[in-house]
């Protein structure tokens, strides 16, 4: 037996065993799985540096503001009431 007839068996064999309908389902499950946990830690990471951002600004007597140019420190007394 060639050894290109022996990758050809093999490479059919993986295609077989990995195209079988459970192992694809359980390969994308597996897959939506992991891609919940890592969605989840990204935005735990987001709340905690929006938080420490938050708390810095406080320990200033000052407030955090989200504009069109990206977050600030600001003096409450500088802020406008919008009607």
């Amino acid at each position: 037996m060639k050894t290109g007839e022996r990758f050809d068996r093999f490479l059919e064999f993986v295609v077989d065993y990995v195209f079988n309908a459970g192992t694809l389902f359980i390969i994308i499950a597996c897959g939506f799985v992991y891609g919940v946990f890592k969605l989840s830690e990204v935005e735990s990471v987001r709340r905690e540096e929006h938080q420490a951002k938050v708390e810095h600004c406080y320990s200033q007597d000052m407030v955090l503001v989200q504009t069109d140019a990206g977050e600030r420190c600001v003096e409450p007394s500088s802020l406008v009431k919008v009607k």
